[in-house]
């Protein structure tokens, strides 16, 4: 998620499921691939693992400015903190099980 995608999107006031840009099929050409905010997708044919992490969390000093453009300032923040986290956590864990 690009940090201006946060601004009309119900995925800065609730859970992950209510992103527009989430899209789990990856065999449905009509939507890019992107099942969570934070991810990742192993293609072993290719000796490749992309690793698309949230880290609006981390856009400034001052945090996620985005959240100012929301309806629901303090619960978008909330949510880019936890998802920033999440997105870390991500990198970490494929840092240390990832095989390509």
């Amino acid at each position: 998620y690009g940090n201006h995608d946060y601004h009309n999107d119900l995925c800065a006031c609730g859970d992950s499921s209510h992103c527009a840009q989430v899209h789990k099929d990856g065999d449905d050409r009509d939507f890019f691939y992107m099942p969570a905010p934070s991810y990742f997708a192993s293609h072993p044919d290719l000796n490749l693992e992309v690793v698309g992490l949230d880290t609006n969390k981390y856009q400034s000093p001052e945090g996620p400015t985005c959240c100012a453009f929301t309806r629901c300032r303090a619960e978008c923040q909330h949510n880019l903190d936890r998802r920033g986290a999440e997105g870390m956590d991500l990198f970490w864990r494929r840092m240390e099980e990832s095989p390509a």
